[in-house]
């Protein structure tokens, strides 16, 4: 097994070996995250884009689907969902604390002297014995690697390719979706003229959708609002079929739109 084989390697290498490590164990409780986040987006990109996996207790693992290339993108991303055994989210967690993802949160800074400022930063969260441990590692991908981020580096495109050996993928149904919306910034104007306008289809007002979110210092600022099913029933017809460049409208009121289904372990925006 390929985590066997890495724990094999940091032995060699003078490391820990992997030992079992308390874990939660229960339906959406998380064990493992990766997410990349920040760099130069354009508006509402940075809301609509979901964890690159997500590892919970019972052995379920929550993925985006593969990306539709069409062009304007679609207003949200799509969900997969399989199953991994507990044995083997073991071997995860036992590596991810063999490389020092456990203890104080950190950060790891691009090396320099070089700097990519839109290449953005991924991020580790480990959960164990009732601990959150997270790892924020800036450009990992696109710069010279220490050994640090070269480990880093190798773990997060294993968990990737989870995906690629999984059984039983199936499309994820999320019981409830963040509902974003944004003024049209004019710098993405010509995006815009593809699309249409359509009719805001809840009853709440579109000025004063859910509550406002910090902006990123690169974005519009962005409202967002949890939707649950039944009320997100009212709204599809108009949701499914939005993009990047629709704009609903409400009265005077006009907004871009981006959609993210709520994961297991998250209940609000």
């Amino acid at each position: 097994m390929l985590w066997a084989a890495i724990a094999m390697a940091l032995v060699a290498c003078g490391q820990s070996a992997p030992t079992a490590i308390a874990r939660p164990t229960e339906a959406g409780e998380l064990v493992v995250r990766v997410e990349t986040r920040g760099g130069l987006l354009p508006p509402l990109e940075r809301e609509r884009q979901a964890p690159e996996i997500s590892i919970y207790g019972d052995g379920l693992v929550i993925v985006p689907a593969p990306f539709r290339d069409i062009f304007p993108g679609p207003a949200g991303y799509d969900l997969e969902a399989f199953r991994i055994e507990p044995g083997l989210i073991d071997d995860i967690v036992a590596e991810a604390a063999a490389i020092g993802l456990r203890g104080a949160s950190r950060r790891i800074e691009q090396p320099g002297p070089e700097f990519v400022a839109d290449a953005g930063a991924t991020t580790i969260t480990i959960v164990t014995e009732g601990q959150t441990h997270v790892t924020s590692a800036d450009a990992l991908f696109d710069t010279d690697s220490t050994q640090e981020r070269a480990l880093l580096a190798d773990f997060v495109g294993r968990l990737r390719a989870l995906r690629a050996t999984a059984d039983g993928i199936t499309p994820y149904e999320a019981a409830a979706t963040r509902v974003y919306v944004a003024v049209p910034d004019p710098g993405f104007g010509p995006d815009l003229e593809l699309g249409e306008e359509v009719e805001w289809p809840f009853d709440d007002p579109l000025a004063t959708w859910g509550e406002p979110i910090p902006p990123d210092g690169l974005s519009v600022d962005v409202r967002c609002r949890v939707v649950r099913s039944e009320e997100l029933k009212a709204g599809v017809p108009v949701l499914e079929a939005a993009n990047v460049a629709t704009v609903v409208v409400d009265g005077t009121d006009r907004r871009i739109v981006a959609l993210r289904p709520l994961l297991p372990d998250e209940d609000r925006c």
